[in-house]
């Protein structure tokens, strides 16, 4: 379940739930289109808004692909909650410039 206010999801939820979430979360941060992800990847727009929406899992070829792609390690794209990190981030650096 994914929290409106930081954009954190609970950590009991299935992989593929997560993956899909951090991968929205990378894209939209890299303000990328699914469009401009699916010819990176070399697969069909449909088939990587599946990824992204999780309602299909992605492969391994496909994970280290992306985690390529987005410079992340495959352990943070599986087992993080990207949404947490770069929420804390932005705290931080917000906090920085109040300084």
């Amino acid at each position: 379940m994914v929290n409106k206010t930081n954009g954190s999801i609970s950590a009991n939820i299935p992989v593929h739930e997560r993956i899909a979430h951090n991968l929205r979360l990378l894209r939209v941060c890299q303000q990328l289109s699914q469009k401009q992800l699916a010819e990176a990847a070399n697969m069909s727009r449909s088939c990587y808004a599946a990824l992204e929406n999780g309602s299909r899992q992605a492969d391994v070829n496909t994970i280290l692909l992306l985690s390529d792609f987005y410079g992340i390690s495959t352990d943070r794209l599986l087992k993080e909650d990207l949404g947490n990190i770069y929420y804390r981030l932005l705290q931080e650096e917000t906090a920085h410039h109040r300084r």
